[in-house]
């Protein structure tokens, strides 16, 4: 059972990531995702991509720069939100507009309770903020 998930956003520089996957203990109970934003081939190897070969690391290569900017959104959430069905959160937070991420952060866990019929096998847990331009 997975108790621990660590996700590492990752961009052209392999040495501090493998560093960083270094610190992180390897047991079963720790999942490592690393996100690669698109990382340029004459920088990186990606045949020796830090962390391939490592137990319980997931790595993920995005094909376009994601760039975050005033007003977007990050929701992050435990896997309790999400042990039914997960189609509606995708809908629900695309469509917010309602209000505070307060609120958005409640209604996810209250669909999250609705989707698992009550049962409560885990923990639910919902962070939303939204991102400012200074």
């Amino acid at each position: 059972m997975i108790n621990y998930s660590i996700i590492i956003p990752h961009r052209n520089i392999p040495k501090l990531l493998q560093r960083c996957l270094g610190y992180i203990p390897y047991r079963d109970d720790v999942q490592i995702i690393v996100v690669d934003d698109n990382s340029d081939p004459q920088v990186v190897d990606f045949d020796n991509f830090p962390g391939m070969n490592i137990p319980n690391v997931e790595v993920y290569f995005t094909k376009e720069e994601t760039t975050l900017s005033g007003e977007d959104m990050i929701v992050m959430l435990s896997d309790g939100a999400i042990m039914g069905d997960d189609k509606w959160l995708l809908s629900l937070i695309k469509s917010w507009n309602k209000g505070s991420c307060q609120e958005l952060a409640e209604a996810v866990v209250e669909e999250a309770m609705r989707h698992n019929e009550g049962i409560k096998d885990d923990d639910i847990t919902v962070l939303a903020v939204r991102l400012k331009d200074n």
